[in-house]
């Protein structure tokens, strides 16, 4: 048998949201949008900023990083990557960017990912598809 402080008590809506807690905490992040690259980062949040890397489909990349106790205007370093196999790495030899660039900001950042997006297909991709079209299937 029930007692009445029991057949009164409603069941929590949620797992989430625990019977009596009534101060919500939430994790609020910056998120930094490129708005004219198609890659989707992958972004990891550290302590004093955020590291974005990004994969483009002619082979290579970027890693973009942001630290928060900088002025807007030179909070962000930049790299070229290659992200043909095995590893990702970084590349200086693209025209692009001959090394790893600092003091930049958010718009000098978007222009880097558009030109490293629109370089043509890596040559280790090249040779790929050149020895798949010479394949007998």
């Amino acid at each position: 048998m029930m007692t009445s402080s029991a057949a009164h008590r409603l069941p929590p809506t949620d797992l989430l949201d625990p019977e009596g807690f009534e101060d919500p905490c939430f994790l609020v992040v910056d998120h930094l949008e490129f708005p004219d690259v198609s890659a989707v980062p992958e972004v990891q949040v550290l302590e004093g900023g955020q590291v974005l890397t990004f994969r483009f489909g002619n082979g290579y990349g970027a890693v973009v990083a942001r630290q928060d106790h900088l002025p807007a205007l030179t909070a962000f370093e930049f790299c070229v990557l290659d992200c043909t196999p095995p590893a990702v790495r970084p590349t200086f030899d693209t025209p692009v960017a001959s090394a790893l660039l600092a003091g930049l900001s958010h718009g000098a950042v978007g222009g880097l990912l558009r030109q490293a997006q629109a370089l043509p297909r890596h040559p280790a991709l090249q040779a790929a598809d050149a020895a798949l079209r010479d394949e007998l299937f």
